[in-house]
């Protein structure tokens, strides 16, 4: 929902949470949003209970599409040797909030275990030489410069908390605030807030937005500038993956054009695979619903048919593409012979 910059070392955080699903058995464990690390005037965040994607069947699934890449295993392998934590076991959630809706903004916290602190860091040590250190309280802030920023040089604080939680953000003040939420010194989310929500069992990821109305949004979402709040899940329940979407909108008219908008979508890929049985079982749990400027989207289906429906998707789009490209190179090529 809102462009964050990567901060540094981005390679591997991203890696860090991409490939922290596993295959391995292990006791069941969730790590679903905390409500008491998030700062009382918060107004959008998203929440990947990383624990739960290690025991779902789309984890597993994705964790043997990237520990098949040898660059992704050999990076996994550096970074045990350099922090001691090994990402596909010791990464537990990630969550990601502001107070503001601006692009380059917002606070990531990463919940993690097995991490050497000191071997973190001589590895921020080594990867950026301009590395200051300061102090808030009984914390000690990282400050440097961004790898991959804008235009202008921008910086990343980041903390490691009591060697368990990774508190990151572009802006000082805001990690200075997600530590005194942490240490109980600053008011947290309040529990009657719609942010505050209990998740739906099974939940993976959900992202959520409040005091949206009036926003200018990147891109061109007509939905998103007509809501004022926004709530969205994803999950997996005994096989069955599904994702929700709730909308408060400022306008019925919005509403009903969203439904339309998807109710189209869904016939039109009906007619072009009509002939396929998982696309059409993946499209039957498909379903939406208007009651006055509250807009509901609700999917589910069964994993294993989602994942043969994804082929069958995938496939159609390569083909489309060699379609496209061939008859590019005949138009060029007759182009070519007009011009002889």
């Amino acid at each position: 929902m809102i462009s964050i910059r990567p901060i540094s070392y981005s390679q591997m955080l991203v890696l860090l949470l991409a490939c922290s699903t596993t295959l391995f058995p292990r006791t069941a464990l969730t790590s679903p949003l905390d409500i008491a690390r998030i700062p009382a005037d918060t107004r959008w965040l998203v929440h990947m209970d990383i624990d739960a994607m290690r025991e779902s069947g789309w984890g597993q699934y994705i964790r043997s599409k990237w520990l098949s890449r040898e660059r992704v295993r050999e990076h996994i392998d550096k970074m045990i040797q350099k922090t001691g934590m090994d990402p596909r076991e010791d990464v537990r959630s990630a969550t990601l909030f502001d107070n503001g809706f601006e692009k380059h903004r917002g606070t990531v916290l990463i919940e993690v275990q097995n991490v050497d602190g000191q071997k973190l860091l001589a590895l921020l040590r080594e990867r950026h030489p301009d590395l200051r250190v300061s102090s808030y309280g009984e914390h000690r802030l990282y400050i440097w410069k961004a790898d991959h920023g804008r235009k202008k040089d921008h910086y990343i604080t980041g903390c490691l908390y009591h060697g368990s939680m990774m508190v990151f953000s572009s802006e000082t003040p805001n990690v200075m605030v997600a530590l005194d939420v942490l240490d109980g010194k600053a008011a947290a989310l309040n529990a009657s807030s719609p942010l505050a929500a209990a998740a739906e069992d099974g939940t993976l990821l959900l992202a959520r937005g409040i005091e949206m109305a009036d926003l200018s949004w990147p891109g061109r979402c007509p939905v998103l500038s007509d809501s004022d709040q926004f709530f969205f899940t994803v999950g997996e329940v005994d096989g069955m993956v599904f994702a929700d979407s709730k909308l408060v909108t400022n306008k019925e008219e919005t509403a009903t054009n969203a439904v339309a908008v998807i109710n189209g979508l869904r016939a039109m890929i009906l007619l072009r695979h009509r002939e396929h049985e998982h696309v059409m079982r993946v499209l039957e749990g498909l379903t939406s619903t208007v009651d006055g400027t509250n807009l509901s989207i609700r999917w589910e289906a069964n994993g294993k048919d989602v994942l043969k429906a994804a082929g069958i998707l995938k496939e159609f789009h390569k083909h489309k593409k060699l379609y496209r490209d061939k008859r590019r190179r005949m138009r060029d090529e007759k182009k070519l012979k007009s011009k002889d």
